[in-house]
Formats: C-alpha cells, sequence, structure tokens
C-alpha cells in the first residue's frame, strides 16, 4: 500500500509538471508573439524616424540654398543700389554744374 501511495504522489507530481510544462510553453509562445509584435513596431517606427529625418534633411538643404539665393540677391540689389546712388551723385553734380553755368550765362 505504501508502495502504491508512493506511485499516486509519482503520477501526480507527473501531472502537474506536464502542466506546468504546458503552461511555460503556453507563455513562451505568448511571449514570443509579442516579441514579434514589438518587433514589428520597432521596425515601422525606425522606418518612419527614417522618412522623418530625410524631410528635415531636404527642407534644411532647401532652406540653405534658398538662403544663400537670398544672400547673392541682396548682394545683387545691395551693389544696383551703389550703382545707382553713385549714378545719381555724378548726375546731381552735373545738374549743379549746369544750374551754375546756366546762372552765370543768364547774368550776362
Amino acid at each position: 500500500e505504501d508502495l502504491k501511495a508512493k506511485g499516486d504522489e509519482l503520477g501526480a507530481l507527473l501531472e502537474a509538471s506536464a502542466r506546468d510544462r504546458t503552461t511555460a510553453t503556453e507563455h513562451i509562445a505568448a511571449l514570443r508573439q509579442e516579441l514579434a509584435e514589438l518587433t514589428a513596431e520597432r521596425d515601422q517606427l525606425r522606418g518612419s524616424l527614417e522618412e522623418a529625418t530625410q524631410e528635415v534633411t531636404l527642407v534644411a538643404t532647401q532652406r540653405a540654398q534658398d538662403s544663400e539665393e537670398a544672400e547673392h540677391w541682396l548682394g545683387t540689389v545691395a551693389g544696383h543700389t551703389d550703382l545707382l546712388t553713385a549714378a545719381l551723385t555724378g548726375h546731381e553734380g552735373l545738374l549743379r554744374d549746369c544750374l551754375s553755368e546756366l546762372g552765370v550765362w543768364c547774368v550776362r
């Protein structure tokens, strides 16, 4: 009878061990599924980050080009302004000379 009790006890332990193994296997499968989902989400986020990085780089490049173009046009406008100022100054001098000559001529 003692042997039968030990056999029943061993049988119960084996059944519990089999249940624990099944539970552990199910838990491992669930963890693997969760890992696969997290990996897919990570890959999707990585792709989104790469796209965003490319967009930011493109915008920054365009702004840098726009800035360079704006500096070029500002330089051109400044150059033209200098030329116009010089021309107007020269014309103003000529006008004064002409008026002065005209005044002298009118006085004669």
